[in-house]
This record gives C-alpha cells, sequence and structure tokens, in this order.
C-alpha cells in the first residue's frame, strides 16, 4: 500500500514538470530570454529606485492635480 502513495507523489512530480517543460518552452518560442536571479532582482531594483525617485521629485512640485500631471510628464519626458 506505501508504494501506491510513492507512485502518486511521483504522478504529479511528473506532471508539474511537463507543464513547467510546456510553459517554458513556449516562453522561449515567443522570445523570451531566460534571466538569473541577479538579473531579475537588478532590475526590481532599479525600477524601485527610479520609482521611489520620481516620487520623491514629483511629489512636492504640484498644489493641484493638473500641476502634479505636470511634473510628473516633465520628470518622465512626455513631450507635452
Amino acid at each position: 500500500m506505501w508504494w501506491l502513495v510513492w507512485v502518486g507523489i511521483g504522478a504529479v512530480l511528473l506532471v508539474l514538470l511537463a507543464i513547467s517543460w510546456w510553459l517554458d518552452r513556449d516562453a522561449r518560442r515567443r522570445g523570451a530570454s531566460p534571466l538569473s536571479a541577479a538579473q531579475m532582482n537588478r532590475g526590481r531594483w532599479a525600477r524601485d529606485r527610479g520609482i521611489e525617485q520620481e516620487i520623491t521629485q514629483v511629489g512636492p512640485q504640484g498644489l493641484s492635480p493638473r500641476s502634479q500631471d505636470a511634473a510628473r510628464s516633465i520628470w518622465r519626458g512626455d513631450p507635452r
């Protein structure tokens, strides 16, 4: 009876492995490139830092919503 439990666990692992392989293959077909954990962490850190810097610099600039939008578009370099 114990072998039935191990067979069930093995089957679940095989199904998860097949799903993982299929999704990864589909992503590669669409042009996704594999990123290491360090690259993903650097990208996340840079995005978070940019957002924090924008909030710090743009937040106190405008007193009304329109002036805040103008300050944000100037910060981002939008040609409005």
